[in-house]
């Protein structure tokens, strides 16, 4: 939390494309949030009697009886499930890394940071399933150009 990251130690494509330890940002906005997640964290996991530093998921699933260990598939289906009930809202899990993504393009993050965020090897998957310019931003900035390219003619200067 002091560095403003995080420590990514199962990535997507662990082994093929991506390292365990990278480290990721903590966006501005939600640092907050996360801050207030692990306090939450630490309160349960010590109301069970664990030493918080010593239990190594960050979102650790916890059974009834106590046993504390990793989320498995059906439980974050089951998790979903009451995340839909609810909030009302449906939606896949899936969702979320597009979602950042193509929420990263439009605030004007240049495609290769995206990419990279993902941690992509290049902007090709990016630019196909995750994110790209739309077509109001990419004609904002045409217009852009144009009007810097208008006023130096305007001023009785053609310049390259």
């Amino acid at each position: 939390m002091k560095k403003g990251v995080v420590v990514v130690s199962c990535p997507k494509g662990k082994g093929k494309w991506a390292n365990s330890g990278e480290l990721a940002p903590i966006m501005p906005g939600i640092e907050n949030v996360i801050q207030a997640y692990l306090v939450a964290r630490d309160e349960i996991l010590r109301k069970i009697g664990l030493n918080p530093i010593d239990v190594e998921p960050l979102s650790p699933f916890i059974s009834k009886g106590g046993k504390v260990g990793y989320w498995q598939l059906a439980m974050w289906e089951k998790l979903k499930i009451e995340i839909e009930r609810a909030s009302g809202v449906s939606f896949r899990w899936k969702d979320f890394r597009p979602t950042f993504a193509q929420k990263a393009k439009d605030l004007g993050v240049p495609i290769e940071a995206v990419s990279k965020s993902l941690r992509h090897t290049s902007t090709r998957t990016t630019e196909l399933y995750y994110a790209r310019i739309r077509s109001e931003n990419a004609f904002s900035l045409m217009r852009q150009a144009w009007e810097a390219s208008a006023v130096k003619f305007q001023s009785g200067k053609i310049e390259n």
